[in-house]
């Protein structure tokens, strides 16, 4: 099965970026570009860890699909799906074809806190 039919659910990727400083000690404000797009989740096996420190938190781990169509998410930026917001764990990576090296997708890890 193709990439294109797997990435089926509407998803907003935001990206992040740290504007100028905006105070006198040098902060800076940070800016958020949204670009909404279609994606593909998946539960990584073994995905799901509590932290006894934290109460009732929980982490899953999740892979996501994108098509090649937006710029690879970085770590610092952030995905909505569902209402949900996960956060990218490192850089995604663009996914060549060997035989022609187009790019086929872009696979990322992701993090959610429950």
């Amino acid at each position: 099965m193709s990439i294109a039919r797997l990435c089926r659910r509407r998803c907003t990727v935001r990206y992040h970026q740290s504007g100028p400083a905006t105070d006198g000690h040098n902060t800076p404000e940070d800016e958020w570009t949204e670009v909404e797009t279609r994606c593909a989740l998946q539960q990584t096996p073994g995905g799901r860890r509590e932290d006894e420190g934290l109460g009732d938190l929980s982490q899953t781990t999740w892979s996501g699909f994108f098509l090649p169509t937006i710029d690879p998410p970085r770590a610092a930026d952030q995905l909505t799906v569902d209402g949900q917001t996960y956060q990218f764990r490192g850089d995604a990576a663009l996914v060549y074809r060997e035989r022609t090296a187009r790019p086929t997708h872009i696979e990322a890890n992701l993090v959610r806190a429950e």
